[in-house]
């Protein structure tokens, strides 16, 4: 079965940064590998990054910026 690629962005200039990047989290978790390719694009200081993994959380839920296996797409 050919698996079907989908587009996650998230990120954002915005006080929901945090969330997007939760929400973000939790599709990702619940999209089928063997149906779906993700192809994750985060936006962090206004650069929009092709990434090949989700940022991190360190504990107490904040966020890591998007560094390292990233791939800058558009500014």
């Amino acid at each position: 079965m050919r698996t079907i690629r989908v587009g996650l962005i998230f990120g954002g200039k915005s006080a929901e940064h945090e969330v997007s990047l939760q929400s973000a989290r939790d599709i990702l978790d619940a999209l089928d590998p063997r149906r779906f390719e993700p192809v994750l694009i985060g936006i962090d200081c206004s650069r929009w990054t092709r990434t090949r993994v989700m940022p991190l959380r360190i504990s107490g839920g904040w966020p890591i910026a998007l560094h390292g296996l990233c791939m800058s797409i558009a500014s």
